[in-house]
């Protein structure tokens, strides 16, 4: 199976702490652990918490040539 979603990818700050969010992108992660191909079509900066949005995604295995920096 084939996914793609489309949206945000967001963090939440408390103090000095970033945790990492967004539905579209909790859907793909969990999609590709169930073992489907999943991608998610987003946006990040071009910062140190971009870079992380997308490690952290393809850690999941999630396609993420459509999040643009």
């Amino acid at each position: 199976m084939k996914i793609m979603a489309v949206g945000e990818i967001i963090f939440d700050v408390f103090g000095n702490e970033a945790e990492i969010g967004g539905a579209p992108l909790n859907f793909c992660a969990h999609c590709s652990i169930l073992g489907a191909k999943s991608a998610l079509v987003s946006a990040v900066g071009n910062d140190s918490l971009g870079e992380r949005a997308t490690v952290y995604l393809s850690s999941f295995g999630v396609d993420v040539s459509f999040v643009q920096k």
